[in-house]
C-alpha cells in the first residue's frame, strides 16, 4: 500500500508557562492502522502553531492520536491546545482537542473529529431539541462561541467576530468591525460586553457598537470577566483590570505595597456578579478588589499546596490543586481553605454553576457537584460516565459532550436527576457548548448537513 502525506498542526495553549522545550512524540491512529511513533522536533512556544508533514501508510479514517513529552529540558510541562491532522490526498482534516497539561511522561490519547466545511451555532432552551441560531447562514466556519447575559459572540476560523441577541432563531449575526484578526473571544459575566484578544491586545464590543481597543496592556494571553469588570493576564504574569466599556487598563498592585505589581500569576478568574477577581501566583491565591489591589486569601498553611486552576461562584471560590484535590474558600476576604471530599479519584476539571455557589468536577470520567464546604455528590451520569469529554453548567442545567459528539442535559444539581440527549444538531456532531445565566445553552455543530428540524 502506497504511503500518504499527512500534515500535523500542533497548537500550544495560551496559559502562562504553556510552552515546552521537551521532546514531543506523536502516534496517529486510524481505521487501517497506526503510524510509527514520530518525534515532532523543535520547541513549542506559548500560543504557537507549528506544522509538520510526514509520509505514513494509509491510516484510513483517523480516530485518535497518542501524544507525550519526555519531561526533558527546563520546565517541561506543556499545555497543549489541540492537534489537527490533514490527509493531503483527500484534504480531509481531523481535529483532536486537548486543552490539558502534559506534565509528565505519560501518553495522552486524544479523540478526533472529522472537520466538515465549518460549524454553525445551535441553541437549546427548556426543550431537548436544539434550534439553528443562524438560519440565514451569516456566520460560517465557526470556531468558538461565548455567551453573555443576553447576547452571543461568535468567532470564525478566519478570525472574524460576530454578535447577536441570544435566543433568536430568525435574525442574522452582525460582524463587529474595527478589530483585526481575532485569536480568542470572551463573554462578560453579568453584563453584555464581549472581549477579544488579537495579537496580545484586547478589544471590546457591545451588542450595537464597533470594536474598540483597550490600551495599556500588551502580550495578553487570557481574560476573566465578572460583574461588569474584566481582568487580563499577560505573558509576564501581570494582571490588569477595567470596568466594562473602559478603554484603558489599570494594573493590579499588591495590597501590602501598592507600588509593587502583582506578579508571577499563572491563572485568573472572576466571581459571578460581584466584580471580584482571583489569581494564582506561585503557591499563593489572591483576591482582587475594585481598588486595583490584590490581597492574600490566607496566610496559614490551610490551603492547596500547588494550586493550578480557579473557578469562582457567586460568593465562594474553588481551586483545583495539582494533586487532583478541590478546595473551597468563602468570599473575597482572608480565611482558611477547606479541602472537599467525596470524589472517587483525582479531579481533572473544575467549573462553577452560573449564578450559584455550586461547583462541579470531573473525576474518573464522571461529573460530581458540591457546595460550600460540603463533600461532592454524584451527578448520576450513569452510562455516560467514561464517555464525557466536556462539561458546562448553566444556572439550572448541566450539559456534557460525549466522545461521539452527542449533547446531553440534566436538571441539576440533583442525585436523582436524569440525563436527556439534546437532538436537532446534524449527526450530533457537537464540538463546543456555552451556557448563559438562564436555561439556555449554545453549541457549535457541523453545518454542511441539513438540520433535521
Amino acid at each position: 500500500m502506497a504511503d500518504k502525506r499527512y500534515t500535523i498542526t500542533v497548537i500550544t495553549g495560551t496559559r502562562r508557562f504553556a510552552d515546552t522545550r521537551a521532546k514531543v512524540y506523536i502516534t496517529v491512529n486510524g481505521t487501517l492502522g497506526s503510524s510509527p511513533e514520530t518525534q515532532l522536533e523543535g520547541e513549542f512556544g506559548l500560543g504557537s502553531t507549528r506544522e509538520f508533514t510526514f509520509e505514513f501508510p494509509d491510516l484510513g479514517s483517523l480516530k485518535t492520536v497518542d501524544v507525550r513529552q519526555d519531561d526533558s529540558g527546563t520546565a517541561p510541562a506543556w499545555f497543549l491546545g489541540k492537534i489537527l491532522v490533514k490527509d493531503n490526498t483527500t484534504n480531509a482534516t481531523w481535529v483532536f482537542p486537548a486543552d490539558e497539561w502534559l506534565s509528565d511522561t505519560a501518553t495522552h490519547t486524544l479523540v478526533g473529529e472529522l472537520m466538515q466545511s465549518g460549524g454553525t451555532i445551535y441553541y437549546s432552551a427548556d426543550q431537548i431539541h436544539a434550534l439553528n441560531s443562524d438560519p440565514t447562514g451569516t456566520v460560517t466556519d465557526v470556531s468558538d462561541v461565548v455567551v453573555t447575559t443576553s447576547y452571543v459572540y461568535a468567532l470564525t476560523l478566519s478570525g472574524a467576530w460576530f454578535v447577536k441577541a441570544g435566543a433568536d432563531a430568525v435574525n442574522p449575526y452582525r460582524q463587529i468591525s474595527g478589530v483585526p484578526k481575532v485569536d480568542s473571544v470572551w463573554g462578560g459575566t453579568a453584563s453584555d460586553y464581549g472581549y477579544a484578544i488579537s495579537g496580545g491586545k484586547v478589544y471590546g464590543a457591545a451588542a450595537n457598537t464597533d470594536g474598540f481597543e483597550v490600551s495599556d496592556a500588551s502580550g495578553v494571553i487570557s481574560l476573566a470577566t465578572t460583574g461588569g469588570r474584566t481582568f487580563a493576564l499577560d505573558s509576564q504574569g501581570h494582571v490588569y483590570r477595567i470596568l466594562d466599556g473602559e478603554k484603558a487598563f489599570h494594573q493590579v498592585m499588591l495590597g501590602t505595597d501598592p507600588t509593587t505589581p502583582l506578579s508571577d500569576v499563572t491563572a485568573i478568574d472572576g466571581n459571578q456578579g460581584g466584580g471580584y477577581g482571583w489569581a494564582i501566583a506561585g503557591t499563593d491565591i489572591y483576591f482582587m478588589l475594585d481598588n486595583n489591589l490584590a490581597y492574600l486569601s490566607t496566610t496559614t498553611e490551610k490551603k492547596p499546596s500547588n494550586p493550578v486552576f480557579l473557578s469562582i461562584g457567586a460568593s465562594w471560590a474553588y481551586v483545583l490543586d495539582e494533586d487532583g484535590s478541590v478546595w473551597s474558600h468563602y468570599a473575597a476576604a482572608p480565611g482558611d481553605w477547606t479541602r472537599l471530599v467525596g470524589l472517587p479519584g483525582k479531579a481533572t476539571f473544575l467549573t462553577s454553576q452560573l449564578g450559584t455557589d455550586y461547583v462541579w468536577a470531573m473525576s474518573e470520567g464522571a461529573p460530581y457537584w458540591a457546595y460550600y464546604t460540603n463533600g461532592f455528590a454524584s451527578a448520576n451520569a450513569g452510562s455516560l460516565a467514561g464517555s464525557i469529554t466536556q462539561l458546562w453548567v448553566g444556572a439550572n442545567y448541566a450539559y456534557v459532550r460525549t466522545k461521539a459528539g452527542q449533547w446531553w442535559r440534566s436538571n441539576q444539581p440533583s442525585t436523582t436527576a436524569q440525563w436527556g440527549q439534546i437532538t436537532g444538531t446534524p449527526r450530533n456532531t457537537v464540538h463546543k457548548i456555552a451556557t448563559n445565566w438562564g436555561n439556555f445553552a449554545w453549541a457549535i455543530a457541523d453545518r454542511d448537513i441539513a438540520d433535521p428540524a
